[in-house]
């Protein structure tokens, strides 16, 4: 989760500073062929995510933990339909769904049906809300050995948790020869890549007919071990991301593999994959935390430093041929203007049409929980991250622009009238009575399709704006 790319950031920066459709009929001179037909499911192409119908869809939600059962039982049943209405009518569309490998195969080749069960229906709930879904195969430290969740116990030498001796700052144990060498023992041992893909088929099994689901997110924050930075993506990530989206293609075929780089990412702001996993179907999610907002609990509002980030990562994306997005972001709630951090930050996300799923939707009073856990409500700080934004445009979107202070949203496109209406999310505690809204220059009433989401009609093609006041 976050807590170790965070701390990993901060160890680095201190060893730093010590085909085409058919037609019906011919044509002939003089006649214009139509547009070929739209594919039916989700892709990618042009540095943007597509849904079926050819509209370029934002990802803008968070991160939310499937935990196990035994939490569930204890909640009231609704509770989780609960939660994925609320994120949906707050302006949001998506969910990174937090899964974990240990959980689905806690013995080689056996797998808990019952915990399977568990992240479909969680899944099916999230898109009964409106809610698109990432599904996250996460670790934290390698794993269960070593006291967290991740990979299964038997997944690494015995020898090496038992030899491991936890140390202050937590980051560090990353570095330990024991996690850095199960992490290096899984790289080169091309059976485990084979366990931990046929673990996400068997939760693919599960989610087949769910149209919400857009893919995996292969492994969490993938961490070298030993492996030489300038190595380990081009050598290793990448081949063991196209492995396990061809295994989890036999049972979810056209499903999208939202590809993390190399956790170091983050301070080396570049990436060494010579492609995308899966052409057509990648999406790249890094994850990022603000050095001064991990080390201080204050932003320093150099913004220099965020949006060099954005810039290095939007700059690997066109390389790759893909759109993407931020899988983890935001700060400790001991950050004393995070939310004018989180303003910030989103702003230039905005600018860079990338994706956001902020740490984490859990109710608490320290740590990256968004909610407030007396009122259920989000944290102060947490609302900077409910904004207006595009969903599903029927074009490129060319201008996207929140403005809180002046309380103005403009938001411009270039239509394909082929893809039909638009969607736009506005969180549903903004109202619509004491705003203008402006559809290329005419004041309209806008149609709510569910609390959070607007419809906004389609014209035929050329520039549109949608702008409210």
């Amino acid at each position: 989760m976050n807590r170790r790319l965070r701390t990993v950031s901060m160890a680095i920066a201190a060893v730093m500073l010590v085909g085409s459709g058919c037609t019906s009929g011919g044509t002939g001179p003089g006649d214009v062929a139509p547009d070929p037909p739209l594919p039916e499911t989700w892709r990618t192409e042009g540095g943007l995510l597509r849904d079926g119908a050819g509209r370029a869809v934002w990802l803008r939600g968070v991160n939310y933990p499937v935990r196990d059962r035994d939490f569930w039982n204890s909640q009231p049943t609704n509770l989780a339909r609960a939660e994925f209405d609320q994120v949906a009518a707050s302006g949001l569309n998506a969910i990174r769904l937090v899964i974990n490998w240990d959980r689905i195969e806690p013995d080689p080749d056996r797998y808990d049906a019952d915990y399977v069960a568990l992240v479909a229906d969680l899944a099916r709930q999230a898109w009964e809300a409106g809610l698109l879904v990432v599904v996250d195969l996460h670790q934290d430290l390698f794993g269960i050995g070593f006291g967290l969740h991740g990979a299964p116990r038997w997944a690494c030498d015995e020898s090496l948790y038992a030899s491991f001796q936890p140390i202050d700052p937590f980051f560090f144990n990353y570095f330990s020869r024991e996690v850095s060498g199960c992490f290096d023992a899984f790289w080169k041992d091309r059976g485990l890549w084979a366990h931990h893909a046929r673990a996400a088929r068997e939760v693919a099994r599960a989610l087949v007919g769910n149209e919400g689901v857009l893919g995996f997110d292969p492994i969490n924050e993938p961490f070298p071990g030993t492996i030489p930075f300038e190595e380990f993506e081009a050598d290793y990530l990448g081949p063991f991301y196209q492995e396990f989206d061809r295994v989890v293609q036999e049972v979810l075929p056209g499903s999208l593999v939202f590809f993390e780089p190399s956790v170091l990412v983050s301070v080396q702001q570049a990436t060494t994959f010579r492609e995308a996993p899966a052409p057509s179907r990648s999406y790249l999610l890094p994850h990022y935390y603000n050095p001064s907002v991990e080390t201080a609990f204050r932003w320093d509002e150099d913004v220099s430093i965020d949006r060099g980030f954005v810039q290095s990562i939007a700059a690997e994306a066109r390389r790759l041929g893909v759109p993407w997005g931020l899988g983890e972001m935001g700060g400790d709630l001991r950050t004393s203007n995070l939310g004018l951090y989180l303003r910030s930050l989103y702003g230039l996300l905005d600018e860079a049409g990338a994706g956001a799923f902020p740490w984490i939707f859990v109710e608490g009073t320290s740590g990256f929980a968004l909610r407030n856990p007396e009122t259920g409500d989000w944290h102060p700080s947490s609302v900077e991250i409910l904004r207006p934004s595009p969903s599903r445009l029927s074009g490129p979107p060319t201008r996207v622009l929140w403005d809180p202070e002046a309380r103005q949203f403009d938001l411009e496109w270039v239509e394909d009238p082929r893809a039909g209406d638009s969607e736009v999310l506005w969180p549903e505690r903004f109202g619509l009575s004491d705003w203008q809204f402006l559809l290329d220059g005419e004041p309209i009433v806008p149609e709510v399709i569910r609390p959070g989401l607007l419809r906004i009609p389609a014209r035929p093609g050329g520039p549109r704006s949608f702008r409210v006041r």
